[in-house]
């Protein structure tokens, strides 16, 4: 993923010199211990890396001609709807950051029945609870993906 082919051979020579010394230590006490060799046998503090991503997690912003002049990545959900449909059933809606803090962030869920509810709107670390009486639960929202929001229970 770095883009010279010559400074990643360096840096992976580099890396793996970094981990025979320090073998005994952990990974991240070794990276500690790389980063300032980097800096001091090869003379650099930053590293351009590429990112191959998936189709749809670029946002491109066009100009007044309809050309591209940048482009944004969408990653990062910024929260999760929870709807309550016609039918009774509910459905999860995640909102990348980017859509949450542009003009495209309108729900597809309330596109697709307008008769929907928005019941909560949860982020990550808000507290919920589940279950009632004995059972109840309170949980940690931990993660917002598509398919579901997972929480942990609190300790």
């Amino acid at each position: 993923r770095v883009r010279d082919l010559a400074l990643k051979a360096r840096l992976q020579s580099l890396w793996k010199q970094v981990q025979a010394e320090n073998a005994e230590s952990s990974e991240s006490e070794q990276w500690q211990r790389f980063a300032p060799e980097a800096r001091r046998q090869i003379g650099i503090r930053r590293v351009r890396l590429l990112t191959t991503m998936g189709e749809g997690s670029l946002a491109f912003v066009g100009d007044a001609t309809g050309g591209f002049y940048k482009a944004y990545k969408t990653d990062g959900n910024a929260y999760m709807d929870i709807w309550l449909l016609p039918d009774g059933k509910t459905r999860g809606e995640t909102v990348s950051r980017f859509d949450a803090h542009s003009q495209r962030g309108h729900s597809q869920i309330k596109a697709k029945h307008p008769a929907a509810r928005k019941l909560m709107r949860l982020h990550i670390d808000d507290m919920v609870a589940m279950g009632e009486g004995e059972n109840r639960q309170i949980r940690r929202v931990q993660q917002l993906s598509d398919h579901e929001a997972r929480q942990r229970s609190r300790e």
